[in-house]
């Protein structure tokens, strides 16, 4: 096509110099970079090649936008699928299909679809590999190029530069954030930026650029690299992945051709395809679902391991199971506990299935804290009439309760019945002598040893039967004994502590040291449940620590203000309670009334 007008003439001679190569790219303007970058050298010679005789020096801004449109139809012609049929169809291709068409023969995998390519080094024939492992090397040297560790947006990085104290009282510009999104995602290469972004000056810098972009890495992607990582550090469960996707399409491969029969009514063929493809599809996928639960993301690389335990009855939950990733963490460095509840046993069921499959182990592998130290642990596994037993003994010190000195004994088991149907419970106690103090970690031990035997660790539970009041259990002058002490001792403290600890965060304030209660309730005379944690509250020119007092009666959540108890609601109801909450922190760093706002 001709141009309309002598300036556009000219300035698509400057296009198609810059795509033969007679332009510098440093001497063309961004609009001739740009016209350049979309169109082809075919293209672009149509429109130089025009002569000047007859033609106007501009053209109406109506003929413009008409012209911009016949270029995108002209550059949208470019019929791939013919391109590609024509360098299939060349001499060398037929030859290099036909040589491996022929290998394949030799070695009798012709049309077998197992998925494996002849594998080319030298430019000879070596043997088979992976179709993903052979097609996806050509790939790579490209991949490079093109964004291949691509770990971030313009729009985050621009949300990310506002949060800066540099930009607190300035704009950030859109081309400071497309900047260090660049950088980010091409290794800090200044050569790899597109020609858009570049410094027009002769002596340019991106040393501010580059500085952001190294700060967004170790800032926000930091997270997000290890993540990433940890799902790919397992080989055998992303191949079987890998697997599964591949196989997932073949079979909507299947369903696509049964439905196209269908519409012809050709059922015999339909018959043949149930019979045998999808009957093979359906069993490969089964096969790669099941390799993939069994399979846990390698533990080597993890924080920690998986594990769960199960609660009855705390608060208004009838079941409560407490899990743990292996890798979630307080910002004081102790694990976090994700917490589910149940109302009937079939679904509890279901999960903790759900959670054997993925590798998560029942009971105490690792200390809840930093302040337990473990004495010792014992593992019974056998099997019976009902089904496969696994015990988990433990005893150990937990330095933050009671006296921080007397041994607790943990008892957890894990059951399959015949059919594999999972069950678990467990149950502790703390160990003192008769005249109540605490067992030496020396007799703790032995003490897990006497009980932790195939024939005696059922009976042992079944002679649990305490006295007195109260909801810990002591072994005592070797009687079982309950003593009315602080409920937060027990295994529940740590799941009431991370319920509060979300509600504090919830609110806009952050926690900081917590400290369980032995005394000195204001609500709590029954349940007895109760934390003092520094709370830093932030106001709108300064923060603050207030040491607040929290206390828990029947699942509803309270804060102390001024030795009077002002109700949140249900530590569960997270969002509510974090409202009140925060009414509660306004007044406490403002000058607002406590009594009224809460």
């Amino acid at each position: 096509m001709p141009s309309r007008s002598k300036a556009q003439q000219r300035f698509m001679g400057m296009v198609h110099a810059l795509k033969k190569g007679e332009m510098k790219p440093s001497d063309a303007s961004p609009e001739v970079k740009k016209a350049a970058d979309s169109m082809t050298k075919k293209s672009t010679k149509k429109y130089a090649s025009t002569k000047h005789k007859g033609k106007p020096e501009r053209v109406s801004k109506e003929v413009v936008k008409k012209l911009g449109e016949m270029i995108k139809q002209e550059v949208a012609k470019r019929d791939y699928k013919a391109e590609y049929k024509k360098f299939q169809s060349s001499t060398k291709m037929k030859k290099y299909r036909a040589e491996l068409n022929k290998y394949n023969r030799q070695k009798g995998t012709y049309g077998n679809g197992d998925g494996k390519d002849a594998s080319h080094k030298g430019g000879k024939i070596v043997g088979f590999e992976a179709q993903s492992k052979n097609r996806g090397r050509a790939e790579k040297s490209r991949l490079k190029k093109e964004n291949m560790g691509k770990r971030c947006t313009v729009k985050e990085v621009s949300k990310w530069l506002k949060t800066l104290e540099e930009f607190r009282y300035r704009k950030v510009r859109n081309v400071d954030a497309r900047r260090v999104a660049a950088f980010v995602n091409n290794g800090m290469n200044e050569e790899e930026l597109p020609t858009s972004l570049q410094k027009k000056w002769e002596h340019k810098k991106y040393g501010r650029e580059k500085h952001l972009a190294n700060k967004y890495i170790e800032t926000v992607l930091n997270v997000s690299l290890k993540e990433s990582v940890d799902e790919r550090k397992n080989p055998k469960r992303e191949r079987a992945k890998k697997s599964f996707i591949k196989n997932l399409q073949k079979t909507e491969k299947t369903i696509r051709r049964v439905k196209r029969f269908a519409k012809s009514n050709e059922w015999g063929a339909i018959s043949s395809f149930i019979e045998d493809d999808l009957v093979y599809d359906m069993t490969a996928l089964k096969n790669d679902i099941d390799t993939i639960i069994s399979l846990p993301i390698d533990e080597s690389v993890n924080e920690g391991k998986k594990r769960y335990y199960q609660q009855d009855r705390v608060g208004s939950a009838k079941y409560t199971i407490s899990y743990h990733d292996g890798k979630k963490k307080h910002k004081d460095g102790s694990d976090f506990f994700d917490i589910k509840t149940f109302r009937n046993k079939k679904d509890l069921a279901k999960f903790v299935n759900t959670l054997s499959k993925s590798g998560y182990v029942y009971g105490f592998n690792e200390s809840v804290n930093e302040a337990y130290k473990k004495i010792g642990k014992k593992v019974i596994k056998y099997k019976d009439k009902t089904g496969s037993w696994n015990w988990d003994i433990e005893s150990g010190i937990d330095t933050d309760v009671l006296d921080g000195k007397t041994p607790k004994i943990m008892i957890n088991y894990q059951h399959k019945d015949e059919k594999g149907f999972p069950k678990s419970g467990g149950n502790f106690f703390w160990l003192k002598e008769k005249d109540g103090t605490p067992y030496t970690p020396q007799k703790a031990k032995a003490f897990l040893n006497k009980i932790a035997k195939k024939n005696t660790i059922e009976k042992f539970l079944d002679s649990i039967k305490p006295s007195g009041t109260g909801n810990l259990v002591v072994y005592k002058g070797g009687k079982f004994v309950r003593e009315s002490v602080n409920e937060a001792t027990s295994l529940g403290a740590d799941m009431l502590l991370g319920g509060i600890a979300t509600v504090i965060k919830k609110a806009g304030m952050r926690p900081k040291t917590a400290k369980m209660m032995g005394g000195g309730f204001k609500v709590s005379k029954r349940d007895k449940v109760g934390f003092k944690i520094d709370v830093e509250i932030r106001g709108m020119d300064k923060k603050k620590t207030f040491p607040l007092q929290f206390e828990t009666e029947r699942g509803m959540l309270y804060v102390v203000i001024k030795n009077k108890p002002f109700k949140l609601g249900k530590y569960t109801m997270v969002r509510k309670a974090a409202q009140n909450l925060k009414k509660v922190g306004a007044a406490l760093i403002g000058d607002k009334d406590v009594k009224r706002i809460a």
